[in-house]
């Protein structure tokens, strides 16, 4: 007697092997044989057979397969609990990556942005993230059309899937990297990628201590952040990206309450024109502002692992752009509005020490420390993949799995409250990970792949049809020009962001009990 839900995963492709020969496959694979070899076209199809002889180099010939449990409807002989479970977790359509995008782009970063464009002036500060919004838009196509490329490659070469016709790994920024430049090269990378994760999860611990702090003021900052911190502890046993559809449904919502209420709090409170032209405080200053506009615009090195968890990742560049349009439309009036309407956010790395209290600002404070949750989830899961390789437990069972996770969440947790300098600590990781990651590797990774006319010739993604006819050349010397002006802004940003939290620690020291806090009051016992 045939099992339903077993007969329901093989026709579903959940890469089950129904018959022992074949296996079927996400994405636009070929199915994988008993023998671990590439098929030949005629096993490359959408619901049946293509007739043809070997694979190709063309992108076209590797089709999407068709079978897969539907996104929002019961697949035949699924339980009512799976379904449900499935709807609400797993998420591999476009709807979920853009979702995906929209969430981990922007998060704490919207409460100090403001800050940061007060830094860079306003006027240098706006041109900045206007253009490197754009820019990222740009190598994002770069990296995406990398993935491809090695994807397509290890798909032909029967490597994309493991002998029992299951996909084993995730595919990380750094293995791209790795696969087109070199190994010295993707280990530079994969280190300026952990540097940069490890850097946004210690963020997202100090930035829910301060945003409680300022609605509830009866706790120090590090109460708080050993309070959040073993919370965020919980969130480091998501398996994987695909498993945050609803989460990332309400991390969005939460950020775009906070900009809208941001927006309309600064506007009724009183634009003054006249603080557009405030130049930047000092070139320390210019820095710390850029590293964190910058970070703001790149989210690239959790990208791949988010087109891994796509059905179609061919799909991923057009979910890439919608999420980064709505988080641009978001993120820029909020903070130009509140650098018009309060000249003290120069002094104050989170938003919330300049706005009223109200209970407007309370929902606003739980929905952000709620994706604050989602955010350490959505980055340091990444990074938890490249310590799970590196001990060996990344293809153990989840039992095994999943306890090993917790070091690198307890380290995040410690660093956190060791040094609870906000603002500072989004620069130096800001400027650490993203103008290399999201700027420079990936277009002297596509320069260098595509240096030669056969791969430019074969290759899966041709330049865009505003470029396409004048040829490679204008998008090779785009990416020189990136590459030139991004590397001045990494080197600036790591040099004056540890200057800064040099200096921090002398005045703070480590372990601040209540990093920019007013005095604590002795009669009532509060801070401030």
């Amino acid at each position: 007697m045939v099992n339903p839900r077993k007969e329901s995963n093989r026709q579903y492709g959940d890469t089950t092997r129904g018959d022992g020969k074949m296996a079927v496959k996400e994405g636009f694979e070929a199915a994988v044989p008993a023998d671990g070899q590439a098929a030949p076209v005629a096993d490359l199809h959408w619901g049946g057979l293509k007739a043809g002889g070997p694979v190709t180099d063309k992108l076209e010939t590797l089709q999407p397969v068709k079978a897969h449990p539907p996104s929002w409807s019961p697949a035949p002989g699924e339980g009512r609990l799976h379904f449900i479970k499935r709807v609400t977790t797993e998420g591999h359509t476009v709807v979920d990556a853009f979702l995906t995008v929209s969430a981990a782009q922007i998060g704490q970063i919207l409460l100090t942005l403001p800050n940061a464009i007060s830094k860079t002036g306003f006027i240098a500060g706006t041109t900045l993230a206007i253009g490197s919004a754009i820019l990222a838009l740009w190598t994002m196509y770069l990296l995406a059309s990398l993935y491809l490329e090695r994807k397509r490659s290890l798909v032909k070469s029967g490597e994309w899937y493991g002998m029992d016709g299951k996909r084993h790994e995730v595919t990380q920024y750094h293995d791209v990297i790795r696969f087109h430049m070199g190994p010295v090269v993707g280990v530079i990378a994969q280190i300026l990628v952990a540097l940069s994760l490890a850097g946004i999860g210690i963020a997202q611990v100090i930035a829910c201590a301060g945003d409680a702090f300022y609605i509830d003021r009866r706790f120090s900052k590090r109460q708080y952040e050993l309070i959040f911190g073993g919370m965020l502890m919980i969130f480091a046993f998501v398996p994987t990206f695909r498993h945050y559809r609803i989460l990332n449904l309400v991390a969005v919502v939460g950020t775009t309450y906070t900009c809208l209420y941001i927006l309309v709090t600064a506007s009724l409170s009183g634009i003054k024109p006249g603080l557009a032209t405030k130049p930047p405080a000092s070139p320390q200053a210019f820095f710390l502002g850029s590293a964190i506009i910058l970070q703001a615009m790149g989210a690239h090195p959790i990208a791949l692992e988010m087109m891994d968890a796509m059905r179609d990742s061919r799909k991923y560049v057009g979910a890439y752009f919608g999420g980064w349009l709505w988080t641009a439309l978001l993120t820029l009036p909020h903070s130009l509005a509140v650098n018009l309407a309060y000249p003290a956010i120069i002094v104050n790395d989170n938003v919330y020490g300049v706005l009223p209290l109200s209970n407007w600002m309370r929902v606003s404070v739980a929905l952000m420390i709620v994706h604050q949750f989602v955010a350490f989830a959505l980055y340091v899961t990444p990074l938890i993949f490249m310590f799970e390789r590196l001990w060996g437990s990344h293809n153990a069972r989840w039992f095994i799995r999943l306890p090993l996770r917790l070091p690198v969440a307890l380290i995040l947790w410690l660093l956190g409250v060791m040094l609870p300098f906000y603002g500072t600590i989004n620069s130096l990781m800001g400027a650490i990970g993203v103008p290399t990651t999201a700027f420079v590797l990936p277009a002297i990774a596509y320069n260098w792949h595509f240096r030669s006319r056969e791969t430019r010739e074969a290759a899966t993604s041709q330049p865009p049809r505003w470029l396409a006819a004048h040829g490679w050349l204008p998008c090779f010397l785009l990416n020189y020009c990136i590459i030139a002006v991004f590397s001045v802004f990494t080197v600036g940003g790591i040099f004056f962001s540890i200057q800064r939290i040099v200096q921090q620690s002398y005045s703070f020291g480590l372990f601040a009990e209540c990093y920019q806090c007013p005095p604590k009051n002795s009669v009532t016992g509060l801070w401030g």
